[in-house]
């Protein structure tokens, strides 16, 4: 059966040369095979995979039926206004030349025909709102309760007025050509589709396709269609082995020990290790390690006395080897014990350290492969700035080539429930993805608690939270 063919259109245009006296020409060719986007097979047919990629879902028969059945009783229900208002003029009704006499003659007739016409007017009324709402917004009443909607195969948009009214037009004509055994045969149709999908006979010769709004996707949502789009045709980026972290935060420990090489006297670092010291260094007694900007260790040695004394003479000088997490003086071979406590020297200030927020860390992991560990507060935009006064752990600059990212995007934290991001007053907003459920987008300072996997998106760039605990 032909259907209609709204593939978009590929025009390509061809320049004669120009004649004397005459405007240069022109040749148009217009040609359906080569598709635009996305969405077809190579015989011009849509592609009922990449709908399945998008997340759309064909109705199912039940909720179909359903749907039809409530448009069915909604119809009959008008109807039954002009039924029961003409059942006083059905006894006169009989196959004999004064029928029609004995009709006007009865004293019901006026109204009985108030009734018939009253409920043909309605009827009238139901049909073009039907078909209005169900060209332009792809739904009936039925299918609007029951969640479903017809839209176009190719491109997923609504049907339009005059589609629909050629779909009604086709479902009319079968029945007047084989009364109600023809439409029986078209509404039944959907279960013998060769692609599966649902899709009768009316629906096919006007190339619409009834689909699940519930548990699909719904095409009328114009950002989440678009991120579908993105998703199913972008190239997947292959995860990239973490690198060593060297942001750290006062109270924390570094996830990885970061050693550079040594440098060589060009100041170039140099590919080989640095040479072991001359001296071998002392042994140290086993003790826990203070955290700088923490309060002293249990167990660390008490300060040395505070009566200073004339430094004594240089001794030869010992190469420098990688601090340790002592914070006793290291005694050399070279330098014998002093008899008398020297002067400690001036201790530098240092600032308390921050409380740690919560047990948690997270791993940001961009669409890009990019992976940040983060462990406390933070900004995330195209040159984050905190507010004055403002602490925050983490300043990331995200790129966007689409230039959608505001200077400071979005923020994030941790708090006794786990890992939140808001939105910070963002010009295209901050959307969050479950990883089961429809995407939210954020109010401007609303805290949202992430679950692990859950996808942010600012402005066109998205990245995956995945969470941990650093207890």
């Amino acid at each position: 059966m032909p259907a209609l063919d709204d593939r978009p259109l590929q025009a390509t245009t061809a320049y004669g040369p120009a004649l004397r006296g005459q405007t240069q020409g022109a040749t148009v060719t217009v040609s359906r095979d080569a598709s635009l986007e996305p969405g077809f097979l190579p015989d011009g047919k849509p592609d009922s995979e990449y709908a399945r990629e998008l997340g759309l879902l064909a109705a199912g028969k039940g909720r179909r039926s359903l749907a039809f059945a409530f448009d069915a009783i909604l119809w009959l229900t008008i109807a039954s206004i002009g039924i029961f208002g003409t059942m006083p003029l059905w006894g006169d009704i009989r196959p004999d030349p004064d029928a029609l006499s004995a009709i006007v003659r009865n004293d019901a007739f006026g109204t009985a025909i108030i009734f018939y016409v009253v409920s043909q007017g309605l009827l009238t009324v139901l049909g073009l709102v039907q078909l209005i709402m169900h060209g332009i917004r792809g739904v009936t009443f039925g299918k609007m309760i029951f969640k479903l909607r017809t839209v176009r195969v190719t491109t997923f948009a609504k049907p339009g007025f005059w589609r629909i009214v050629a779909r009604a037009l086709v479902m009319y004509l079968a029945a007047v050509v084989v009364p109600f055994l023809g439409a029986v045969v078209f509404l039944i149709s959907p279960v013998w589709d060769p692609q599966g999908r649902g899709r009768g006979w009316h629906d096919r010769f006007v190339g619409a396709w009834m689909i699940d709004t519930k548990k699909g996707l719904d095409p009328t949502d114009a950002k989440a269609l678009r991120l579908a789009r993105k998703a199913a045709t972008s190239t997947p980026v292959a995860d990239l082995a973490p690198l060593p972290s060297l942001a750290t935060r006062a109270g924390h420990a570094a996830d990885v020990d970061f050693v550079p090489s040594a440098r060589s006297s060009s100041g170039v670092i140099a590919a080989h290790a640095s040479r072991e010291p001359s001296v071998p260094l002392a042994p140290l007694e086993p003790w826990e390690a203070p955290v700088i900007g923490s309060p002293e260790a249990p167990g660390s040695p008490p300060p040395a006395s505070s009566t200073a004394v004339p430094p004594a003479a240089p001794a030869s000088p010992v190469p420098t080897s990688r601090v340790t997490e002592s914070a006793h003086p290291v005694p050399t071979a070279s330098t014998p014990p002093a008899s008398t406590p020297l002067a400690e020297s001036p201790a530098r200030a240092v600032p308390a350290a921050a409380p740690a927020r919560g047990s948690f860390s997270a791993e940001l992991r961009f669409d890009d492969g990019i992976r940040v560990p983060v462990h406390g507060s933070g900004l995330l935009g195209r040159n984050p700035d905190p507010r004055p006064g403002e602490h925050i752990d983490h300043l990331i600059p995200v790129a966007d080539a689409t230039l959608q990212i505001s200077k400071t995007h979005a923020s994030f934290g941790f708090d006794e429930q786990g890992f939140w991001v808001s939105d910070r007053n963002s010009s295209n907003g901050t959307t969050v993805i479950p990883p089961s459920g429809d995407p939210v987008d954020l109010a401007v300072g609303q805290r949202l608690h992430l679950a692990p996997g859950t996808a942010v998106l600012i402005g066109g760039r998205r990245f995956t939270v995945e969470l941990s605990s650093t207890s």
